[in-house]
């Protein structure tokens, strides 16, 4: 039977994460990966922009092969290879290898789990029409963008307002499809002020995006096998491609067939460190519960930028390093043609459920001096806790260049600022990229 100090199972951002910290503090380890698909440690947030022809080639967005990973990590890396059962016991478990049909047996030391998410399949009529995708690995991008060109696709809908539905929709429309986009919520995003949504609604009218709120698919039409219309409950909108973007659910199969505790949202329990309910056992990434900053409960959270973080803070404390992380505050950023929306902070109705009394405030303002070219609109978005003062989030929207000037909320929320201290916040100043009172220390003095 093979050994392995460290299996890791899954291979993509968390994954890698544990086995590279771990691999870097114990270079005497044997650190052994599997993967049941075909790529490792890939950019899954790339793939839109893959579609639109933005990124020319698929392998572009591969950070890692298992070539380079054990040349450059040392760790061992097998594609293609299902891990279906494990034995915590006897600390053994059995990996089937997809291309050769055959079954391997392996013992461990430590285990982590990075099995990540699966997207979200809704029960709706006709969903496994041809033409009908979801995008949750580099196979489905590779999928969409040949079905695009194969079958001279002119018309498309995505079913879901979120950071996939969005950069899709724009990913269509770059690649010559009328798209529409339909939201059973009443907006997207979580955008809550009305003048922030009307700008992003008001982007995606310029850019020719049909925007459908308060609307629920309801079945998919075909014609000789492929898609032709999808159907809501009050309109039929013509569609040779669909996007289904309704989120996704953490891939908690093999945790649970060994019993492991589950914790929020059904993700798998760990604490800070990865540990699991069971010794010896570790779970980062999309597939694991992760601490919030805000509130300290804990949340789940499935981001590319949170699995990286707790995956390498997973696999020091496999290692024997004690990490010094310490949960996320739920920063979140997407572009959408020429606009960038970011979102920091607890939803305000999660924190007024735990009893927070919120003041909040929105403003409008500029993106540099009102005298300098090019000055564009933007929209800040602030909340505080009433009592404390307390920060605790926002949202910005803007010309998407700018977007960034907002990650300066995300250290004022995780260090428990006051809006006393945000409008005070000593932000630099030069004509071409700001105005001399920053509109964030503006609309922090319209909070107080």
């Amino acid at each position: 039977m093979n050994k392995a100090d460290l299996i890791v199972i899954g291979g993509d951002a968390a994954g890698m994460s544990i086995a590279s910290a771990a691999k870097k503090i114990r270079p005497e380890w044997d650190v052994v990966v599997f993967e049941a698909g075909n790529y490792i440690s890939y950019a899954l947030c790339g793939t839109p922009y893959y579609i639109s022809g933005k990124v020319e080639n698929l392998d572009d967005l591969i950070v890692l092969t298992p070539e380079t990973a054990l040349s450059k990590k040392g760790v061992k890396v097998y594609t293609n290879h299902r891990v279906n059962y494990i034995e915590p016991n006897s600390k053994s478990l059995k990996v089937i290898d997809t291309e050769k049909n055959r079954e391997l047996s392996f013992r461990y030391e430590k285990l982590a789990i990075a099995t990540g998410a699966k997207s979200v399949i809704p029960s709706i009529p006709g969903i496994d029409t041809d033409g009908v995708f979801t995008l949750h690995s580099l196979d489905d991008a590779k999928n969409i963008k040949k079905y695009i060109e194969d079958n001279n696709v002119k018309s498309g809908v995505i079913i879901g307002g979120g950071f996939i539905g969005m950069e899709m929709a724009e990913a269509f429309t770059e690649s010559g499809i009328k798209t529409t986009l339909i939201e059973m919520l009443p907006t997207l995003l979580g955008i809550r002020n009305r003048d922030m949504l009307s700008a992003v609604l008001n982007e995606a009218s310029a850019n020719n995006v049909d925007v459908m709120l308060n609307s629920k698919v309801i079945s998919f039409e075909s014609k000789s096998g492929k898609l032709v219309a999808v159907h809501t409950d009050d309109k039929e909108v013509k569609a040779d491609i669909a996007l289904v973007a309704t989120g996704v659910h953490p891939n908690t199969e093999l945790a649970k067939s060994i019993g492991l505790e589950l914790g929020a949202s059904d993700a798998i329990y760990v604490d800070l460190q990865g540990a699991t309910s069971r010794p010896g056992i570790y779970a980062a990434g999309d597939c694991a519960q992760i601490r919030d900053l805000i509130t300290g409960k804990w949340i789940w959270m499935p981001l590319g930028t949170t699995a990286n973080k707790q995956g390498h803070a997973t696999g020091y404390a496999i290692a024997g390093k004690i990490p010094k992380f310490k949960g996320i505050v739920r920063s979140t950023i997407t572009k959408f043609f020429d606009i960038g929306i970011e979102t920091v902070g607890a939803p305000v109705s999660e924190v007024e459920k735990m009893g927070w009394n919120i003041a909040e405030t929105t403003i409008k303002s500029i993106s540099c001096a009102h005298y300098y070219p090019g000055h564009l609109p933007i929209w800040i978005n602030l909340y505080c806790d009433v009592k404390t003062e307390r920060i605790l989030g926002g949202q910005y929207i803007g010309h998407w260049q700018s977007t960034k000037r907002f990650d300066i909320i995300v250290s004022v929320v995780a260090n428990r600022m006051t809006a006393e201290d945000l409008a005070n916040l000593d932000i630099p100043y030069t004509p071409p990229i700001g105005i001399v009172w920053d509109p964030i220390n503006i609309a922090a003095r319209k909070l107080i």
